[in-house]
């Protein structure tokens, strides 16, 4: 079964994804779909990996509410689902390896702006942000 289309999870992510939104108002510039489940190479044990991208850092206090957001929805879903805050001004400073290929679920499109970045920057600059936590919950603004 090709869970990529899938009525439910994408009836569950594009509630999620208006939910998110309410929670974050004018600071909310897109949410993204990345990873196999928008590559359309999803598996029965795939996770769902949405990336928010934001105008600017995103307070505590919102980060909570999306975390409260992301744990209904993944009960609703029974699988994992992460929540990964960037800012825009970030990306586009810093570019990306697999943004480009994401799917737009909500906001803004800004993939255009972002570059590509060079893979010894991505290596050099995972083994940095892999000491910091990243995911919902314990979410940075931005790296």
């Amino acid at each position: 079964m090709a869970l990529a289309g899938d009525p439910t999870i994408e009836a569950a992510l594009t509630e999620l994804a208006a939910e998110i939104a309410g929670a974050l108002g004018e600071l909310l510039v897109g949410i993204y779909l990345e990873g196999s489940f928008s590559w359309g190479n999803a598996v029965a044990t795939s996770d769902l990996d949405l990336r928010v991208v934001t105008a600017g850092p995103v307070d505590a206090a919102r980060q909570a509410e999306v975390q409260a957001l992301r744990a209904a929805a993944m009960s609703r879903l029974g699988r994992e689902l992460g929540v990964q805050f960037e800012a825009l001004a970030d990306l586009v400073r810093v570019g990306a390896v697999r943004f480009q290929r994401s799917r737009l679920l909500y906001g803004r499109d800004s993939r255009d702006k972002v570059p590509l970045k060079l893979m010894a920057a991505y290596a050099r600059d995972s083994a940095v942000s892999a000491r910091r936590p990243r995911r919902c919950g314990a979410a940075s603004a931005g790296p």
